[in-house]
């Protein structure tokens, strides 16, 4: 099964290059006079393209549906999936937050307040676990800072699922569950760790000391 195409967007326009990590470039795009944020998957093997649209089978189309289902405002809001066939990538869809990361936020205002954004991250990890939903990669990179300046929570366990490499993505440096080491709880660090609540709650109070 492919992804539900009512996630489609038709029309939407790419403006520039804006960066990346280790397994996606970030554009700036627009749709409908919108400016929006396009995280293009990195691929390097075309024909992996059709399993990663597949619900269940691989990442896109399970993390398309389950962010489409948040409804927060503390949380980053889904707009849906633009694929484009030449060159051939998927992108995730999602509103440009002008004042970028949380961490370069601050640096570029170092002497906004900080209690705020803790708060404000406070409250959108609380909704995650409360809809039973384990971010696994809370950091400061993964927190956005909204035109009202307000912290949203945003790539919802992207990271762990993305470092399979079957499909051939471009490795970061992850804990052996996906986590990127920093921010890693240290029973993540053992094999076979999976992410949790707590883990999440660690990696809150790594980002409240980023703040």
């Amino acid at each position: 099964m492919l992804y539900p195409t009512c996630y489609a967007l038709q029309g939407v326009e790419d403006d520039s290059h804006k960066g990346g990590g280790g397994f996606c470039d970030i554009f700036q795009g627009r749709y409908e006079g919108q400016a929006l944020c396009l995280k293009v998957v990195r691929l390097y093997k075309k024909s992996k393209i059709n399993e990663l649209l597949k619900v269940g089978d691989h990442f896109l189309s399970t993390e398309a549906i389950l962010w489409n289902q948040l409804d927060h405002p503390n949380i980053a809001p889904f707009y849906g999936i633009f694929y484009q066939s030449n060159p051939a990538r998927i992108c995730l869809v999602s509103p440009w937050m002008e004042y970028g990361d949380i961490v370069d936020y601050l640096n570029k205002e170092p002497g906004a307040p900080r209690l705020p954004f803790v708060y404000d991250i406070a409250l959108g990890l609380e909704y995650l676990h409360n809809e039973n939903i384990i971010h696994g990669d809370l950091k400061g990179l993964n927190v956005l800072v909204d035109e009202h300046r307000k912290a949203r929570i945003a790539d919802f366990g992207l990271s762990t699922i993305l470092t399979d490499e079957t499909l051939g993505f471009t490795k970061t440096t992850m804990a052996p569950s996906g986590h990127t080491t920093r921010w890693a709880s240290p029973e993540l660090l053992e094999e076979d760790a999976r992410p949790t609540r707590g883990s999440d709650i660690w990696a809150f109070g790594c980002v409240c000391y980023e703040v």
